[in-house]
């Protein structure tokens, strides 16, 4: 334990000493120095040195490329926006073939049996009908997780292989 406190000693004495010199020592006087000619020759200097070379050129292609697709992009969505039936009227549509559920409760806590085959059936019919929407805004607008409306999905979609009635006025209810 003494060894220790002597090390730390030596080291705060060091230190010490270190700041002494940085922040009290007084400023050196410089000396004068003659100017000496430098003798260049430019024939051996490389190409980048010469002339003037654009480094970054790789970055200009590539900002291009970056906002070619960006205008792509941008104009595919332009042509996208308002195709397909609104959101609004898809999921009335839906409710229409389930009497007593309202949209409050579709996006509501609920879990009736009615309710979520209600929810599912909306959730589905929106992904299906709208291309432009991914699951994440579809989830949005029912209040739940993307992973909901994939589950919505998947389900409706293996109900309607199987031939199973998707709305309770099928089943004869």
């Amino acid at each position: 334990m003494h060894s220790v406190s002597g090390a730390l000693r030596e080291q705060h004495q060091r230190y010490q000493a270190a700041h002494a010199r940085l922040w009290n020592s007084p400023p050196a006087k410089l000396a004068l120095v003659e100017p000496v000619e430098l003798v260049v020759d430019e024939a051996s200097w490389p190409d980048w040195k010469r002339h003037h070379v654009y480094f970054d050129s790789h970055v200009s292609v590539w900002r291009s490329i970056v906002r070619s697709c960006l205008e792509r992009l941008a104009s595919e969505m332009r042509s996208s926006v308002g195709k397909g039936r609104p959101v609004k009227a898809i999921i009335i549509e839906v409710l229409d073939k389930f009497p007593g559920v309202s949209f409050a409760e579709l996006k509501g806590p609920r879990r009736d049996r009615g309710i979520v085959r209600a929810r599912q059936v909306a959730m589905y019919e929106v992904y299906t009908q709208r291309d432009d929407m991914s699951t994440p805004m579809v989830g949005n607008i029912f209040g739940r997780d993307h992973t909901t409306v994939l589950n919505a999905v998947h389900k409706i979609k293996a109900m309607k292989a199987a031939g199973e009635p998707l709305y309770p006025l099928d089943e004869g209810v």
